[in-house]
């Protein structure tokens, strides 16, 4: 349902499954949960930031394989958790 409606009012656009990009987005991820290991003890709040980022690459990286975007500009992290909590409901608690 969610998904319907986010493409009908173009919060998210469907495009070429990119495995690629995919890729891209999952080795961004990987590097943020490097840097917030060797950020814990120094400085927690840029740590969590790192993990923040970490997450949403990972679920960007799920929507790319998939064959969707979200639109830019304002509001598109709050589009990419609302796809995450339609599309992937097992992982991701409300």
């Amino acid at each position: 349902m969610w998904l319907r409606e986010a493409l009908a009012t173009r919060d998210l656009e469907q495009v070429t499954p990119n495995m690629a990009s995919a890729g891209e987005r999952i080795n961004d991820a990987r590097s943020h949960v490097r840097s917030a290991r060797l950020l814990a003890d120094d400085d927690r709040t840029l740590a969590m930031s790192a993990c923040h980022d970490a997450i949403r690459k990972s679920i960007t990286a799920h929507m790319a394989f998939a064959g969707f975007r979200p639109r830019g500009g304002d509001g598109a992290h709050r589009i990419v958790l609302a796809y995450a909590r339609d599309q992937l409901p097992d992982v991701v608690a409300s």
